[in-house]
């Protein structure tokens, strides 16, 4: 028999990658009520979800929905208007190629088409809520009643997620003083002052670079600090990076001429440099973190894993200092 692909999600974890945001980066921002993806004491499941007032969720764990071009009064890009309430209908059913169009003889509702398109979610994805409808689960010539989310995606396709199904969700936080969007913007998070926290990036001009990336970050802490832009010289690119002025790297300053800037390579460099510095600055960037010594006279242990990172006693005792720089 032939394998066929088949696509699989895990569930949501942190990893050890370090990122930072700008205050004036021009990203919004879903807050979660999980400070990290172990608070376990916010998790909840897709019947909690259709029986309480939630606006949008997070799920952490993979999830499976079907598209549907019902339209949802009101519905629009991560915002919030006020929970719509529990919106039931019947005679909806729903097998595990789809859901059928059906009419109800006792609500005397309008039809509409469910189309037969099953959707995996991979973990980090957003779901804003419009409400719940009744349905019928068809399995092996058995029928029962299900209830199914109405739901929307950030980009506004409409969803409906059948709650029988097990998994890990995190509601959306709503944005204190009667605000009409669920979306904020950095320097809310910063004014918010709470650590950790997860935050899910949901739109902007200038989307993280970060691949792979599940748009899903914990904010860890809040800083400020002065730092200098340069530009990587390679012979057939320059790359934009961010140094700290309190960072422990040194340099070797060249005697630069006027004939040097002649050169296509530094002329390139300073092109680059004119062209994406105003939105280098403000952008989301990764903390690229290394090793250096300190003194060319030292010599490391033999036996070390170049994979992982001495503390910070053994980098003193082998005169090797962490520098980083932002990319």
């Amino acid at each position: 028999m032939p394998r066929t692909n088949r696509l699989t999600f895990s569930r949501l974890a942190e990893t050890d990658q370090s990122i930072v945001i700008p205050e004036d980066y021009d990203g919004h921002f879903l807050r979660l009520q999980a400070r990290t993806t172990n608070d376990n004491s916010v998790v909840r499941s897709l019947q909690y979800i259709a029986k309480n007032p939630v606006a949008a969720f997070v799920n952490f764990t993979p999830v499976v929905s079907f598209s549907s071009d019902e339209s949802y009064n009101g519905a629009r890009n991560v915002s919030h208007t006020g929970h719509p309430g529990m919106v039931n209908g019947d005679g909806n059913s729903y097998s595990g190629s789809g859901i059928s169009k059906a009419s109800s003889k006792k609500s005397g509702q309008s039809q509409f088409r469910i189309q037969q398109q099953k959707i995996l979610h991979a973990p980090g994805s957003v779901f804003v809520v419009h409400g719940t409808i009744k349905g019928v689960a068809n399995h092996k010539r058995k029928s029962r009643e299900v209830i199914l989310l109405r739901c929307t995606d950030p980009s506004g396709k409409n969803l409906h997620i059948p709650t029988d199904q097990p998994g890990e969700f995190v509601e959306v936080e709503i944005p204190p003083n009667g605000a009409t969007k669920l979306s904020v913007l950095p320097r809310d998070l910063i004014a918010a002052n709470r650590y950790p926290g997860l935050v899910r990036f949901v739109y902007g001009d200038h989307a993280p670079r970060l691949t792979p990336c599940s748009l899903m970050f914990m904010l860890v802490d809040t800083f400020e600090e002065d730092s200098v832009i340069g530009c990587l010289l390679y012979p057939n690119h320059a790359m934009l990076i961010e140094i700290p002025l309190m960072s422990s790297l040194s340099f070797q300053v060249a005697l630069n001429q006027g004939a040097l800037m002649n050169l296509p390579l530094p002329r390139h460099a300073v092109s680059v440099v004119q062209a994406r510095r105003e939105t280098f600055v403000r952008d989301l960037k990764l903390k690229v973190k290394f090793l250096h010594k300190v003194n060319s006279s030292a010599e490391g242990p033999k036996e070390a894993n170049d994979d992982d990172m001495p503390s910070a006693t053994v980098r003193a005792r082998l005169f090797v200092n962490e520098a980083f720089f932002y990319l």
